[in-house]
C-alpha cells in the first residue's frame, strides 16, 4: 500500500504543481493581452477564451492535492465542540459522502467526455477547439478526489 500510496503522492503533487504552471501561464498571457491591446492596438485572438479554459482546469487540477493537505475550507463553528470521536464520526460521514459524490461526478464525466470526442464536438468560440479535452478535466479531477476520500476514510477507520 505504501508504494500506491507514494505514486498517488506523486500524481496529486504534479497536477497541483501543473496547476501552479498554468496560474503563471495565465498571469503572463493577460499581460501580454494587455501589452499588444493598448501599446500596439492588437489583440490577440486567443489570450481570454484560454484563460478561461485555464479558470476551469486550475482548481480541479489542485482539488485532491488541497483535500490530502486539509486546505480545503472548514465550518468549524460546531465541530470544535464535539469530543474526537465524534468528530471523526462526522469526518467519517462526510467523507463517505463525498466519496459517493465525486464517483458519480466521475462516471457521468467519462461519459460526457467520451460523448463529446465521439460527436467532434467543437467550442463554439474563435478558436472552435475541441471540447473534450477541456472538459475532460472534470472526471479526471473527480477520480483524484474519489481515491483521497477513499484514503482519508481508511486512515479514520484505522485511526
Amino acid at each position: 500500500m505504501t508504494r500506491l500510496d507514494s505514486i498517488f503522492d506523486s500524481i496529486l503533487d504534479a497536477s497541483a504543481f501543473l496547476a501552479g504552471i498554468l496560474l503563471v501561464f495565465q498571469m503572463l498571457s493577460v499581460c501580454w493581452e494587455v501589452v499588444m491591446r493598448y501599446f500596439f492596438n492588437s489583440p490577440t485572438i486567443w489570450v481570454m477564451e484560454i484563460c478561461g479554459y485555464t479558470l476551469l482546469w486550475i482548481p480541479f487540477l489542485s482539488a485532491a492535492w488541497a483535500l490530502r493537505e486539509g486546505y480545503h475550507v472548514k465550518m468549524d463553528i460546531i465541530t470544535v465542540h464535539l469530543s474526537p470521536k465524534s468528530l471523526s464520526v462526522l469526518n467519517m460521514i462526510t467523507a463517505v459522502i463525498a466519496a459517493v459524490i465525486c464517483f458519480i461526478i466521475t462516471f457521468f464525466g467519462i461519459k460526457v467526455a467520451i460523448d463529446l470526442h465521439q460527436t467532434n464536438f467543437l467550442t463554439q468560440t474563435g478558436l472552435m477547439l475541441p471540447k473534450w479535452p477541456i472538459v475532460a478535466i472534470i472526471p479526471v479531477s473527480t477520480l483524484l478526489l474519489f481515491i483521497e476520500f477513499l484514503r482519508k476514510i481508511y486512515k479514520l477507520w484505522i485511526k
